[in-house]
């Protein structure tokens, strides 16, 4: 089946066609299409309202996704640091007594509460 662009009203070529991700890319106006949603209206079916996304906003899409992929990667790291420093810090506390171990526990307890920030960045 042909595939018109609802822009520039040519056919999409062929190799443009991505089926199996349901993109289609009209080389004449450089837009991203949704076949499926192009092949319903051409069927005669309602008209979409958002059915193609411009190139820009696809690049700046998936530069946001890299973006807070890496940052989720780099929050979960210091997660695992804080963790191993919490289980330290709770092996020390076994062996201390008096003052110095109300000093760890107040350290124990600012950890666990970054910790709990690092988790809440990460997981909402």
């Amino acid at each position: 089946m042909e595939i018109i662009c609802p822009k520039c009203k040519k056919p999409i070529e062929s190799g443009n066609i991505f089926l199996s991700q349901d993109l289609a890319f009209c080389g004449s106006c450089n837009e991203w299409y949704v076949p499926s949603t192009l092949e319903a209206r051409q069927l005669g079916a309602n008209e979409p309202k958002d059915e193609y996304l411009p190139v820009e906003q696809i690049e700046f899409l998936s530069k946001q996704i890299e973006h807070k992929n890496k940052e989720i990667s780099r929050l979960e790291a210091e997660k695992e640091r804080l963790s191993l420093e919490l289980n330290d810090a709770i092996k020390a506390n076994k062996r201390l007594k008096g003052k110095a171990r109300r000093r760890l526990i107040a350290i124990i307890i600012i950890i666990s509460a970054i910790t709990a920030l690092v988790l809440y960045a990460i997981f909402g």
